[in-house]
């Protein structure tokens, strides 16, 4: 049987605002969407959220909204089967978050090999019982 697909979306604050609806159009393919900061740049990460989730209407998967973004990977690895597969989309390469200060250290790819990891030690520890 075929997997689901976990898609992670936020959208940067004070840029593209126009695209966010569309980003939420594109979302629809997914089966559990998590909507979250992805650097809100003194914007309300809130009203962000809202305008990628009119996109979202008229799809079928659920849609969480968790602003936390390292609680939203981390989520959506949890939620994740099998053969199911977690999409973390926005932010390639950048190392940094920035919300109404400075920028913050923040990888992507980190917390969602810090996800995994804490995923497997649970699942080894489960079969050890």
């Amino acid at each position: 049987p075929a997997g689901r697909v976990h898609l992670v979306l936020g959208a940067r604050g004070r840029r593209d605002r126009y695209k966010r609806q569309g980003l939420g159009v594109s979302a629809r393919a997914a089966d559990a969407v998590w909507l979250t900061n992805e650097g809100s740049h003194g914007e309300r990460p809130e009203a962000i959220v809202e305008e990628l989730r009119v996109g979202l209407i008229g799809g079928s998967g659920v849609v969480h909204t968790v602003l936390d973004r390292r609680e939203a990977i981390t989520e959506a690895v949890q939620a994740a089967g099998e053969r199911d597969v977690v999409l973390v989309v926005g932010r390639g390469h950048e190392k940094t978050l920035t919300d109404d200060g400075a920028p913050v250290a923040f990888d992507d790819a980190e917390v969602a090999r810090e996800a995994l990891d804490s995923l497997a030690e649970a699942l080894v520890a489960e079969q050890a019982s």
